[in-house]
Formats: C-alpha cells, structure tokens, sequence
C-alpha cells in the first residue's frame, strides 16, 4: 500500500503489509519483490493482517468506540 493519508496507521509497515511511496512503480515493484522474496513471507504478513484487522478494525470494536464518543459528546 502507500504511505498516504491514513493508511499507515492501518497498516505495520513489513508486519501486517509493506508501505511504499505513492507515485512510485519502482517503489510498488520493490514492495511487491519483498513479498514475493522468502518462503512464507507472503501467508505471513496476510495472517498479521487479518490478526490486526480483527483485533483493532472489527465492527464491535468499531461500534463500542463510535457509542464511547456519543456519549461523551452527550456529556454521559
């Protein structure tokens, strides 16, 4: 993915995916290499990801801090 907007609080750099500069083919071809370079490194940065996803993008997660916000925004 790039490195733009909020991208890289999503992503862990090299952990859950490989950020690469926006505008780059060299860059995205790099990142691509990187993945593609050792055994396994691909299926493990995708179990990352989805470990990630799951614990910090569910939508409980996301409903629990969206109702934590109204109701602070509600004084409560």
């Amino acid at each position: 993915a790039s490195r733009v907007g909020g991208i890289p609080e999503i992503i862990e750099d090299g952990v859950s995916g490989i950020l690469v500069e926006p505008h780059s083919g060299e860059a995205l071809k790099a990142g691509v290499q990187n993945l593609l370079s050792a055994e396994g490194r691909l299926a493990q940065i995708g179990r990352q990801a989805r470990s990630r996803v799951e614990a910090h993008f569910s939508i409980e997660r996301q409903l629990k801090c969206l109702l934590q916000e109204y109701n602070k925004s509600l004084g409560q």
